[in-house]
Order: C-alpha cells, then sequence, then structure tokens
C-alpha cells in the first residue's frame, strides 16, 4: 500500500516537473513526451479531486448513525470512484491517454466496490471475459452502470445470506461488445421493489441514450443476470 502511494507521488512529480517545462506556449502546446505529459497531468489532478470528493462523502457518512444515510452516502462514494478510475487508468495505464482497457477498469471497480459488501457477509466479486479498449466517452458512463448494476447486487442479492458471488465479464463482438452481472443470490421482482425501479430505470437510460444499447434483466429464485451492450 505505501509502496503504491510512494510510486503515485514519484510520478506526480515527474509529471509536474516535465509538463511545466512545456508551459512556455500554453500547457497542451508542443508535441511529443511534453504534450502527454500535461494531458496526464489534467488527468492525474481530475482523479485526485474525486477522490477528495470521496473522502469527503466517507467522513460524512461515519457521522451518522441512520444506516440508510450511511447507505446512501456510501453509494455516491462508489459512484464518484468509478469516475475517477477512468481518470486513474488514462494517468498511469494507458498509452495513448484516449483508451481504457476494459480488463483494467473491471478490475479496479471491483476493488472500489468491495467497501458496500456488508458487514458480516462473504461476497466474492470476479471478473472475467475479453479485454478490449474502451474509448474515455464510452468508459465512463459503462463505469457508472456497471457500479450500479454491482451496487443493486450487493444490496439486495443476498438478503438472508451469508456467503454470495457476483461476477463482471465483458464479451467482445464485431459490432457491439456485451458486459453481463451475474448474481447467485436469491433473485427479485423488478416490478415488485420500489427503490430497485427507480436505480434500473437511470441504468436503462444511461445505456440508451449514452451507450445506444439496451438493458436485459433476467432473475429468478438462482440469482439475477443483468446485461447490456453497446457499439464496438
Amino acid at each position: 500500500h505505501y509502496a503504491a502511494i510512494s510510486e503515485d507521488i514519484r510520478k506526480e512529480r515527474k509529471y509536474q516537473a516535465l509538463a511545466q517545462s512545456h508551459e512556455g506556449n500554453g500547457p497542451f502546446s508542443g508535441s511529443g513526451e511534453g504534450a502527454l505529459l500535461a494531458v496526464r497531468e489534467v488527468h492525474h489532478r481530475v482523479k485526485n479531486n474525486l477522490q477528495l470528493v470521496a473522502s469527503i462523502l466517507r467522513m460524512q457518512s461515519r457521522q451518522y448513525e441512520d444506516s440508510s444515510i450511511r447507505r446512501i452516502l456510501q453509494e455516491n462514494v462508489a459512484r464518484v470512484l468509478s469516475i475517477a478510475t477512468i481518470h486513474d487508468i488514462l494517468t498511469y495505464h494507458s498509452s495513448d491517454l484516449m483508451h481504457v482497457g476494459s480488463r483494467t477498469l473491471f478490475d479496479q471497480l471491483r476493488i472500489n466496490m468491495q467497501c458496500l459488501v456488508p458487514p458480516g457477509r462473504a461476497i466474492a466479486i470476479t471478473v472475467d471475459g475479453d479485454d478490449v479498449p474502451l474509448n474515455a466517452d464510452t468508459a465512463t458512463p459503462v463505469s457508472l452502470v456497471l457500479t450500479e448494476l454491482l451496487t443493486n447486487a450487493l444490496e439486495h442479492a443476498f438478503e438472508g445470506r451469508e456467503r454470495g458471488h457476483v461476477t463482471m465479464s465483458l464479451r467482445a463482438g464485431a459490432l457491439r461488445h456485451t458486459v453481463t452481472v451475474t448474481d447467485d443470490g436469491v433473485g427479485f421482482d423488478p416490478q415488485a421493489q420500489t427503490d430497485l425501479r427507480m436505480g434500473l430505470s437511470i441504468v436503462g437510460a444511461t445505456v440508451r441514450d449514452k451507450l445506444k444499447g439496451k438493458l436485459r434483466i433476467c432473475s429468478d429464485g438462482s440469482g439475477t443476470r443483468a446485461s447490456f451492450d453497446f457499439r464496438a
């Protein structure tokens, strides 16, 4: 953990120093490494600002004894971190600053969502499927939709159970890619749960309007499968 923080600090100083050395004609002027490092610096600062917001929300959540208020704040932490993840990957794990590897994105979301696993429950989150490059404009809504689907699974799929399993996967296609979130929980009726209907309507609208795809949900006593597609 401390090694990762030290590495982040080292990279931040490098980006700042090299970006500043090319500021004579503006932060995005010039070409080559200087221009790339200036863009990386922007992504890095956006990521840090979003992580600061997430930290403030976490601190606020600790001030409330009401579990429903704490849950809402924790959900918003997950949403903010899902966007920060995009900028983190573009800063440190992207060679062209425009594309995010889906596997890297899914793995980081898996780590982020561990905070929403209810206390006393052993729920595993795993990542499967293909690894494809996603441009930033696509990666952001994909990340937000996945965050909502994972939140629903972690909060509702395993009521009355101590253990469970949730899987995120992407299947690459020639024209469209498909993302699926599957759990082995108790299942649910989307028409019978008002709190879920609102969240799923937001997910459906994001998939339709931002990704030009369609959300599909199948649920029964053996679990739930939610999938959506978007252009390759």
